[in-house]
């Protein structure tokens, strides 16, 4: 009887924080962005809210940080993608959007990708920036 209040109980609050951590979408709780990339190479991608690139190597996360060549992906702020930009970008101002080279992120220490800023390109968008481009990027190799 005892096990059955707990679980039931455990239960109910693991439905809870579920229920309340999920975030709708809205014109200000933005959770992806919608991130084209127009090549015919694959790349990595990194959102951080720092000028900087992570120390995390992605390539160790191919399923979540890479974009295949000539596909359109929803970039979340995070593994999870349950929390808004907007929260995330109040302290900076800014959103960094680093892509890299596929080919160079696999075949490249991370340490050396970081140290030599191996990265395609740099992108600095304010929130403001963010809802006039409609939370859309496309990368076509510029």
């Amino acid at each position: 009887m005892k096990k059955t209040i707990i679980y039931t109980l455990l239960f109910s609050l693991l439905f809870l924080f579920i229920a309340t951590a999920c975030v709708k979408e809205s014109d200000t709780c933005h959770r992806f962005i919608h991130f084209t990339n127009n090549t015919g190479n694959d790349v990595y991608y990194s959102v951080t809210y720092i000028d900087e690139i992570e120390e995390y190597n992605l390539t160790l996360s191919p399923g979540f940080l890479k974009v295949k060549k000539n596909t359109t992906e929803k970039l979340p702020n995070s593994v999870s993608g349950l929390s808004c930009y907007e929260s995330y970008a109040e302290n900076s101002g800014l959103i960094y959007l680093f892509l890299f080279d596929a080919k160079v992120a696999e075949n490249t220490p991370w340490k050396t990708v970081r140290e030599e800023n191996l990265y395609l390109k740099k992108y600095a968008l304010t929130i403001d920036e963010l809802n006039e481009r409609k939370w859309k990027i496309t990368y076509s190799g510029e």
